[in-house]
């Protein structure tokens, strides 16, 4: 439905949001098709929004049967829009093991909150470690685009999933040097979130790399949360060992 709609002086201005949109072909698919309603004067495409200026109101049934003409596109509603969800089922799939082995480590052993951590932190590095040694070529050319210190220097992107997987190993197992392995993981994660963050500032559409090459799922919001988490874990493990 609109989000917003404005009258002046015999025009009209609505902004849409829509849903089916990944990338600037379907920009492209989306503006020819509105371009072509009557009554538009002019408009403004982006990923998931249509500002539309008309001379005449236009009905959303309009709308949505030009957006069909283009494409799997249609006017989002008021209610949680589920038709993007399917692109992150892999990456809700491994934070999901991730968080059960966690609480299944917990249930056999007993609840502690700094090893429900430690279990946690190498779940998730063997698991999204080795999702990028399947696809480790892929992996490093996505990384390789949004990564601060893998634009500069590309074997680092072929390194960054052993660094990963010996995280891994080095959390789930207590190896030794700890507060060592905290600091890796906060300045890895930390690079990584700024590259991230850069690239969702910019409105990039970039493939995360986070599950490898071989899933095609775009940099969100969920990658920041994911290293924000991570780091906030490593910090106060850093913390507690003063």
């Amino acid at each position: 439905m609109p989000a917003t709609i404005i009258a002046h002086k015999g025009k009209i201005m609505k902004t849409y949001l829509i849903s089916g949109m990944h990338c600037q072909q379907c920009i492209d698919k989306v503006q020819k098709a509105l371009q072509s309603l009557p009554g538009v004067i002019s408009l403004h495409v982006s990923i998931g929004r249509a500002d539309i200026e008309s001379s005449q109101n236009i009905a959303d049934e309009q709308i949505n049967a030009a957006l069909l003409q283009a494409g799997a596109y249609t006017l989002k509603n008021a209610r949680f829009d589920f038709s993007h969800i399917k692109t992150y089922i892999p990456l809700i799939a491994a934070f999901s093991s991730v968080v059960l082995w966690t609480l299944a480590r917990g249930a056999l052993l007993g609840w502690n909150v700094d090893e429900a951590m430690y279990d946690f932190m190498g779940a998730f590095f063997l698991v999204f470690g080795m999702l990028k040694v399947v696809s480790w070529p892929s992996f490093a050319t996505n990384f390789h685009g949004y990564d601060p210190l893998a634009a500069k220097c590309k074997a680092y992107a072929y390194l960054y999933p052993l660094i990963e997987l010996f995280l891994g190993v080095a959390y789930q197992f207590r190896l030794p040097l700890q507060p060592l392995y905290n600091v890796i993981t906060i300045a890895i994660l930390g690079c990584t979130t700024v590259g991230v963050l850069q690239a969702l500032s910019k409105k990039q559409k970039i493939q995360c790399a986070c599950l490898g090459g071989y899933f095609n799922i775009p940099i969100t919001w969920f990658t920041v949360f994911e290293n924000i988490l991570m780091i906030a874990m490593a910090l106060l493990f850093l913390y507690e060992a003063k």
